[in-house]
């Protein structure tokens, strides 16, 4: 029987060829985005799955003690209830010394592994390394305990994870690491020079492979971490530094909840002295975490790899939309074409079918349907991964994800998606009346009870995707124009990693040669960045605590970026009392200066509260992401160390400026690696998410709007069918085709208006919270809507025209003969 109902399956599919080539067609690509959004969740939530012991190791967190300037107050909205554990503003680096003191204390605590540098992958956080007579600047520099490979899962090529790490100058190289400096040669007893703040020289005793895509440590080379030279310091210091990453494994059967209990009780004895600070009552809520592996990627705090867990949520919304508009899709084309089947299913009613059968063999043909699109969607999806990935700033492959996985993940969709799409259709036709049918021929109606909600189901879905890419397009568009407050364009900022009197050297020499370059307007440096790169200081005012911001800068700095200064001077080196370390000279902005208070502050003279002498106040400037409102700023001289020099240029001849200060760079630098970058590239950075956010809505809605106008094709073509035989007397009695024309699209428009209507308070909801984020932010404007419903019921009218037209200017008697 089911051998039968395929057969017939096959035969309806191909004599309804059109409407079956756009149910395929729009299915496939719902399944080729369902299964790219899935994948990408999937591999998201695999991150550090892979480690044979992440059922036994977590990291240890703290609370905050203090409110941090970062901190700010909770956001409202259901995506920040449901991820404010991930988001927790929890300090995840300890001091040195805990770790010795925690074995001996607790027999459940199995190893301890101490590691700094897993979250400075990035641009800000580079050291040069030399080997093998080559210089690169290099991120992932890992100083860890020597047990590293004995907890985690990384594969070590060459080296055993219990003594690999032991030697104080060992260090293990990933693989494209060891091929960038050796080649084909091997390095094991190789020596390899790391310039930070000191310059050490390890040995290579180890080769591991490069970290997964979905790992959250990620790692170029890893050293034994009592290798550092302030190892012995920073345990006689006990607490005065925090800085590495506890990660505890505990023994099998212990329970973390309850550990966490005692490790609390523990630490609130043994440190009580250490923590307690000024304020004893600040230790009552302050706590010791266990944060699971797999779950670390989830905190935007002190891991290689940040997963935004609201974003996982929208992506799994936009994942049943899609799923639904392609189900609402499917029906209504199904049910346009039910004309075809009414007296097919009339004459096997007559034959003695019953409907559960019948509903059975319709159903087979949407899970036919099915099948095919499952099958092209993941062809379609495996070829257009590239693309996704570099949408979304990934590193899918469905290599990572298990054969059994993709299997499951297909037999699911399949059922979910014939089951959503066939059982309404096949019910329906189904339902038809034999009698009914065989009396009335040609000229039967189907009615459908749920296609017109199933309508205003589809275009609210759209309208909502819509202003959702008016609204981002606008807020990037806003973000990008908006004033700063200094002049970012032309600024060219070149990499520095030297301190101390190195950096004075190459400073002099650079800017020395700067200054006869005519294509250089001005020259300032800077230590740390304008992304939020700075100290956070705290201090005292009426009693409370207060944080500002510090930044480290050079001469000029307010010249070069156009800062203006409300009153006062900037630095310069004219005035010997600018470098005078007690003295503490700081030009500070206008919100620091409106928090310490008009009568706190006296240019020139040195003020106890922030322990500085204030000689100048700037206009405010954002000087990191506009998701943060400007707080208080303080600007001091760099004295030991700038990690960007910047250079104001003309916009001519750019490349050879460039390549000028290369060969200079060269030159003072014996060949250190030269980098660079310009100021507004650095800005943009900031935005990157924000900018993919917006280019993945743009294509979710750009495919919904298609999506619904094939359905609306088919709500329009049932819509003519079943008024064929009015239109015939309609035009008999002398109405024009605009009067057809009105007629048959007027319920459309309608049921379109209705779904404009619902849409439109949902997704101002959803746009205002995702608006939030953002300090600095449009306002959602009636014009937004206009737009919007405009565009949607323009293009929903171009669709049903076609069918409308076809109709009104068909020939009456062919209609009226059928009866």
């Amino acid at each position: 029987m089911l051998k039968n109902y395929f057969k017939t399956a096959w035969r309806m599919l191909w004599k309804n060829k059109v409407v079956s080539t756009i149910n395929i067609v729009g299915l496939s690509i719902s399944v080729a985005l369902c299964l790219l959004l899935f994948f990408y969740i999937r591999f998201e939530e695999s991150f550090d799955g892979f480690h044979e012991k992440k059922d036994r190791l977590f990291r240890l967190e703290a609370t905050q003690l203090y409110k941090s300037l970062n901190q700010q107050k909770p956001k409202e909205g259901l995506l920040k209830k449901l991820t404010a554990g991930d988001e927790a503003n929890n300090s995840v680096t300890f001091p040195f010394v805990i770790a010795q003191e925690l074995q001996a204390a607790f027999p459940e605590i199995k190893s301890i592994t101490r590691m700094a540098g897993v979250e400075t992958n990035d641009d800000a956080w580079k050291t040069v390394v030399k080997a093998n007579d080559k210089a690169f600047k290099e991120t992932g520099i890992l100083d860890v305990d020597a047990n590293f490979f004995e907890n985690f899962s990384f594969a070590l090529l060459k080296g055993h994870a219990a003594t690999v790490l032991e030697g104080l100058n060992s260090i293990v190289l990933s693989k494209s690491t060891a091929s960038k400096y050796f080649g084909s040669r091997d390095p094991i007893g190789q020596k390899v020079v790391i310039d930070n703040d000191t310059t050490q020289q390890f040995v290579v005793t180890g080769i591991v492979e490069d970290a997964p895509a979905n790992s959250g440590i990620r790692y170029s080379m890893l050293y034994n971490i009592k290798s550092r030279p302030d190892y012995a310091e920073r345990i006689s210091s006990r607490f005065n530094t925090w800085s590495h990453e506890y990660i505890l494994e505990l023994t099998k059967g212990t329970a973390p909840a309850q550990f966490q209990q005692k490790l609390n009780s523990w630490m609130k004895q043994k440190y009580r002295e250490e923590i307690q600070f000024d304020k004893p009552d600040k230790i009552k809520g302050y706590q010791w975490l266990l944060r699971p592996l797999q779950q670390c990627h989830y905190s935007p705090k002190g891991w290689g790899h940040y997963t935004n867990s609201r974003v996982l949520y929208l992506l799994t919304c936009l994942f049943l939309l899609i799923l639904i508009l392609a189900s609402v899709n499917y029906i209504l084309l199904t049910i346009s074409g039910a004309m075809s089947r009414v007296r097919e299913v009339g004459m096997r009613k007559i034959m003695g079918a019953g409907r559960p059968g019948l509903i059975l063999q319709l159903w087979m043909e949407t899970l036919l349907i099915v099948v095919l699109c499952i099958v092209t969607g993941l062809l379609l999806a495996t070829l257009v991964l590239p693309v996704f990935n570099q949408l979304l700033n990934t590193h899918i492959s469905f290599s990572l994800i298990p054969v059994k996985e993709i299997f499951i993940a297909g037999v699911i969709l399949s059922i979910a998606l014939s089951v959503l799409a066939g059982l309404y259709p096949a019910a329906a036709i189904s339902a038809t009346k034999a009698t009914a049918v065989m009396k009335s021929g040609t000229t039967f109606k189907v009615k459908p009870r749920f296609s017109n909600p199933l309508v205003v189901v589809q275009f609210s879905i759209c309208f909502i995707l819509v202003i959702a890419i008016i609204v981002i397009s606008a807020q990037m568009r806003y973000l990008s124009r908006m004033n700063l407050g200094f002049n970012k364009e032309q600024v060219l900022l070149v990499k520095n990693e030297a301190m101390g009197d190195q950096l004075k050297t190459i400073r002099g020499r650079i800017f020395n040669y700067a200054r006869t370059q005519p294509q250089v307007v001005a020259m300032s440096g800077i230590g740390g960045d304008l992304k939020g790169a700075y100290n956070h200081n705290a201090f005292k005012l009426n009693g409370e605590q207060q944080w500002y911001s510090q930044i480290r800068v050079d001469y000029d700095y307010f010249k070069l970026l156009n800062i203006p200064l409300i009153t006062g001077r900037a630095f310069s080196a004219d005035i010997a009392s600018d470098t005078i370390k007690k003295a503490r000279a700081c030009v500070i902005n206008e919100s620091f200066y409106k928090l310490l208070g008009p009568g706190n502050v006296r240019l020139g003279e040195y003020n106890e509260t922030i322990r500085a002498t204030i000689i100048g106040i700037c206009k405010d400037y954002n000087f990191e992401s506009l998701t943060k409102p400007i707080g208080p700023q303080q600007h001091v001289l760099a004295d030991y160390y700038e990690n960007s020099f910047m250079f104001k240029v003309r916009g001519e001849e750019l490349s050879k400026t460039i390549e000028g200060f290369r060969k200079e760079w060269n030159s003072i630098t014996n060949n250190y690696p030269f980098e660079f970058t310009f100021l507004d590239d650095s800005i943009n950075e900031m935005y990157k998410a924000d900018v993919r956010w917006q280019k993945i809505i743009s294509v979710a809605g750009v495919f919904a709007v298609g999506i619904a106008c094939m359905g609306l094709f088919g709500f329009s073509l049932l819509s003519a069918l079943n008024r064929t035989k009015e239109v015939g007397i309609r035009k008999v009695l002398g109405a024009t085709v605009m009067d057809i024309s009105v007629l048959l699209t007027k319920k459309i428009v309608f049921l379109i208006v209705i779904g404009l209507l619902i849409a439109g308070p949902v997704s101002w909801v959803v746009m205002n919270e995702w608006l939030q984020e953002f300090a600095y932010r449009v306002h959602i404007g009636w014009w937004m809507y206009v737009l919007a419903g405009s565009a949607v019921i323009g293009l929903a009218l171009l669709t049903v025209s076609l069918q409308t037209i076809k109709t009104a200017i068909s020939n009456p008697v062919e209609s009226l003969r059928a009866d």
